[in-house]
């Protein structure tokens, strides 16, 4: 049996998600907001209080996730190459990425809101940080690196982030 992914079958476009989120970090306090489309790839920032947040659909894990869905007649098509179903399957896929991640924007704004917790507390994961040689990332990418290269303590998080806040 095929399990049916939240949202894998949404008819709103991604144009439509980028505004809904715009939406709910206003709501949350966020007083700078921006949308990008670069190349096939939208992104939001959110600036609050000199801290910028990065927003963006990771395209590849949705289409891994979203291939195991589907029937093996559609999956075949995709495997095959079929560059309409392949452009159909790609764009859905954004689709329903864009749509979770309002979904969760929209979940953790409201909880802003009712002071549950705060934007830092709640987006630490999208706080963007910037390397010495100019290159941007985010805190999770940060975190994520360090976990893949067995390296997760609080001193390998913290060290880089106490020198990057000196700057």
């Amino acid at each position: 049996m095929v399990k049916r992914l939240p949202f894998s079958d949404t008819k709103v476009e991604v144009e439509s998600s980028v505004a809904e989120i715009t939406k709910h970090l206003i709501s949350a306090g966020f007083d700078q907001i921006g949308h990008t489309y670069d190349k096939g790839t939208h992104s939001v920032f959110a600036a609050q209080d000199g801290a910028t947040f990065y927003f963006e659909v990771n395209l590849d894990s949705v289409q891994a996730a979203v291939v195991d869905s589907l029937s093996d007649r559609r999956r075949g098509y995709i495997e095959d190459g079929d560059e309409d179903e392949v452009a159909k399957f790609k764009h859905q896929c954004a689709m329903c990425g864009w749509r979770l991640l309002a979904g969760h924007v929209k979940a953790v704004a409201d909880a802003i809101k009712l002071g549950v917790v705060t934007p830092a507390q709640a987006f630490a994961g999208h706080l963007l940080l910037t390397k010495k040689d100019g290159k941007a990332y985010t805190l999770a990418d940060h975190v994520s690196t360090l976990a893949h290269n067995g390296k997760l303590n609080s001193q390998n998080i913290m060290a880089p982030l106490l020198l990057e806040h000196k700057s």
